[in-house]
């Protein structure tokens, strides 16, 4: 997230990307008409006074000139339809009219507490002392410009009332740009393994955009979890060092909603964490050694290698010395030789050459980088892919296919080594049904298009049978390239 629209707490690689938002028929646009509306409004209850209930819940928001979005997200926090809790506010010595705000919404309403600080803290320090000032059993950062469904309070309380082995709960969080619907968080999946060793594990497999960090809390576990220190990726040393106490859960519901962030934002977080050149040249890896050296991340081979890949992928993508190709190539195959071939392949193309590498369009939804080479499509007119979780969709619009007369498509597997199986359908048909696994050679097939003055081509992408939780790779195959094809002229 940004700094200069809300607070961050040293967030990780991948908080949030920008994907296309544009295709009606995405996961994320069926799923937001619960939380995302109209300025939802605040319903004052006279039981709600903190003064006079047992408080279940502290909401602590810190924040930093967050005028332009603050009043919406405390209003949709005053309409939850369980009202037991307070929401903290530290005011990181904000310069706009946050504070003007604030007090005047504490003033109609005294679950909301707002303090001042003096100067400012930095994010960290803010983030620590809204959570260490709480006393109520259940805690949750709220972020000054997210939103939240009415119930998201009342059904996460209700799970860990029932629940005594989780510490945390998280609904789906929907991420959104400009009010539209953008792509739903990879982060939230739910972490229950029978020791906190495999809970570990199992969260550093993919800690992605860490959106649970935003879910409820256990207040004493959180507490106690929260790091003295302050370095890059702290929030992913939190989730990570509170599933030593227990497991997570995900509602299955969206319930709640995030603004989208550019990845420049964390690119620039780098520089404001560390200043010693080897932190910046890998951004994780103090992160890294407070988990190995404290004993959060076993000192196992399968940990070891996970974190090694978590620095190697953050350096490409964050460092000062980063290059977004080899990041992709290296998300691809796991492998640093093999994305340094890629790479270098590609280094040595013709710049004019699309036939292998294609051309950027755009962003993919789960990893923030570009859709371009082995990751990407061969773009014709405006053309976008829209990828979400186990599903892509390419639209071929009326006006790009004149003269086009079919689609070249190559997919790439990327799926683990057990495989996984995928179908590919165009306008409803299914034309082909596959298994592959990670490594097997890459799938060439052509696909007719729809001819005629209202002729639209819908090419989707499908997996049903790969669902392990978390993955940003659930589809199970990159798309390569897709290259729409004119007719020649002697062959209409």
């Amino acid at each position: 997230m940004p700094l200069h629209k809300k607070e961050t707490s040293g967030i990780g690689v991948i908080d949030k990307v920008r994907p296309d938002a544009s295709d009606p028929r995405a996961n994320a646009n069926n799923q937001s008409s619960d939380v995302l509306g109209e300025r939802p409004s605040v319903h004052l209850n006279p039981q709600h006074q903190p003064s006079t209930i047992k408080l279940a819940l502290t909401i602590g928001m810190p924040v930093y000139n967050g005028a332009a979005t603050i009043g919406v997200a405390l209003a949709s926090l005053l309409a939850q339809t369980r009202g037991d809790f307070v929401v903290q506010i530290s005011d990181n010595a904000s310069t706009d009219t946050t504070e003007a705000i604030c007090r005047q919404i504490a003033a109609e309403d005294p679950r909301v507490l707002y303090y001042r600080q003096p100067k400012n803290l930095g994010p960290v320090a803010n983030f620590r002392h809204v959570l260490q000032v709480a006393k109520s059993p259940y805690f949750m950062w709220a972020a000054a410009d997210d939103l939240w469904a009415p119930t998201f309070v009342e059904k996460c309380i209700n799970f860990l009332d029932q629940n005594d082995d989780y510490i945390a709960c998280q609904s789906k969080v929907l991420f959104v740009e400009d009010r539209r619907p953008s792509h739903l968080a990879v982060g939230t999946f739910a972490i229950a393994h029978d020791t906190a060793k495999q809970n570990v594990l199992g969260f550093l497999e993919n800690p992605s955009d860490n959106s649970r960090y935003y879910g409820m809390f256990r207040t004493p576990v959180l507490q106690k979890s929260f790091p003295k220190a302050h370095f890059h990726a702290l929030d992913w040393a939190v989730s990570a060092r509170t599933l030593r106490h227990g497991k997570h859960a995900e509602l299955p519901e969206v319930l709640m909603i995030r603004e989208s962030s550019d990845i420049s934002a964390y690119q620039k977080g780098v520089l404001t964490d560390h200043t010693f050149a080897l932190f910046r040249f890998f951004p994780v890896l103090v992160m890294s050694g407070h988990l190995l050296l404290r004993g959060i991340a076993p000192l196992s081979r399968r940990s070891l290698y996970r974190l090694y890949q978590l620095n190697l992928f953050s350096h490409f993508l964050l460092s000062p010395y980063r290059s977004k190709h080899l990041a992709q190539h290296f998300f691809e195959s796991g492998r640093l030789s093999t994305a340094l071939l890629r790479w270098l392949r590609r280094k040595r193309a013709s710049p004019t050459s699309t036939s292998e590498m294609g051309t950027e369009i755009g962003t993919c939804p789960t990893t923030g980088l570009a859709i371009y080479g082995s990751h990407g499509i061969e773009p014709y007119g405006d053309a976008l892919l829209s990828w979400t979780n186990g599903h892509g969709c390419y639209v071929i619009e009326p006006s790009m296919t004149t003269n086009v007369r079919h689609a070249v498509v190559s997919l790439w597997p990327i799926a683990p080594g057990e495989g996984t199986e995928f179908s590919v359908m165009v306008n409803g048909h299914e034309i082909l049904s596959d298994s592959v696994s990670k490594g097997d050679r890459p799938i060439t097939f052509t696909l007719p298009l729809e001819s005629g003055d209202n002729a639209q081509t819908i090419i989707e992408f499908l997996s049903s049978t790969f669902h392990s939780p978390g993955d940003a790779r659930l589809l199970g195959v990159a798309i390569r390239s897709i290259k729409l094809v004119e007719a020649d002229e002697g062959n209409p």
